[in-house]
């Protein structure tokens, strides 16, 4: 295998893909946030510059969240939303597009799981409206 290191979560992404994306033309372009990190200009013009400072909150917290499990974190967002005063949308959205540079694509449980914690930090710190 020519990545055993992620062997698991290919499986799982390829498992997923046929169920989330039944339109065979479109799987190619809602699941390349696994393999490359392209921003389409679209979603990231529709993030609102007081959501940066909400990423930037929230990698801090899911980098401290004791267990990485997609469907738990999706709990956590929504504490999250909670604590900041914001609809969980304010968080979802700017968060989705900062993991997959897409305004849709896969539930964000299974961007979390597919990524994992380093790179899902990593994506969130780094995204900017540039």
């Amino acid at each position: 295998m020519l990545f055993p290191r992620f062997q698991a979560d290919i499986l799982l992404l390829l498992n997923l893909i046929p169920r989330l994306f039944p339109n065979k033309r479109k799987q190619k372009d809602k699941i390349r946030f696994f393999f490359d990190l392209g921003m389409d200009p679209e979603a990231v013009s529709k993030v609102q510059p007081e959501a940066l400072e909400l990423l930037f909150k929230l990698a801090d917290r899911l980098e401290q969240e004791p267990e990485w499990d997609g469907h738990e974190l999706i709990g956590v967002l929504k504490a999250f939303a909670k604590e900041n005063g914001v609809k969980m949308g304010a968080v979802m959205f700017p968060a989705r597009v900062a993991l997959t540079g897409l305004s849709g694509g896969p539930d964000l449980s299974s961007v979390f799981s597919l990524l994992g914690r380093e790179e899902t930090v990593r994506r969130i710190r780094s995204f900017s409206l540039d």
